[in-house]
């Protein structure tokens, strides 16, 4: 019986040394060397779009402005000078004309002619003259020129976890060989 507890205290310390080094052993590393939490990365590929940007500019050009101008070439008083004496001139020659009331009217009509033969000759004698004046100014406005740019909206990524490929997105590219996982370990229902 002695024997047989010698061999039970013998026995008891190896059994629980193998237990604790086989537990240690399944925590801080796997056959492939892949540290306790993470994953060996196979891939990260970028997910890319295409996007059109606006790029707004300046446009500008010379813009031709004309403006006229009339001007009088001949004075305003000449121009009622010239009416008065057509007048008093065709008066004196009505006045010649007839007797009595006759006269008269033939004065007043006269006149009038003279008056308005006299304010024609100084009109199609003093034209008014037009100017022109040209002017350039300068207009603006923006337009849009438009460019293609590529935009990463994350990346693709393929990894093995436990002899397992899987696939997800991410927002980041992960770092190195390994990256870390989240393991959630829930009873079966």
């Amino acid at each position: 019986m002695n024997n047989m507890l010698i061999a039970a205290a013998i026995a008891a310390p190896l059994a629980t040394a193998g237990a604790v080094g086989g537990y240690q052993y399944v925590k801080n590393s796997n056959d492939d060397g892949i540290p306790e939490g993470h994953a060996r990365v196979l891939s990260a590929e970028p997910i890319v779009r295409e996007i059109k940007v606006a790029v707004p500019r300046q446009e500008c050009w010379q813009e031709k402005v004309v403006t006229y101008e009339k001007k009088e070439t001949g004075k305003e008083s000449w121009k009622l000078g010239s009416t008065m004496l057509g007048a008093l001139i065709g008066g004196a020659i009505g006045h010649q004309i007839g007797g009595g009331r006759g006269q008269d009217a033939a004065t007043v009509a006269g006149a009038a002619i003279g008056g308005k033969v006299g304010h024609d000759v100084y009109k199609d004698d003093h034209k008014p003259e037009t100017i022109e004046h040209v002017n350039y100014k300068q207009r603006c406005k923006t337009v849009n020129d438009y460019r293609t740019e590529t935009k990463t909206d994350g990346y693709a990524v393929t990894y093995e976890y436990q002899g397992k490929i899987y696939d997800t997105e991410m927002e980041q590219a992960p770092q190195g060989e390994f990256m870390p996982v989240e393991i959630n370990i829930a009873p079966q229902s």
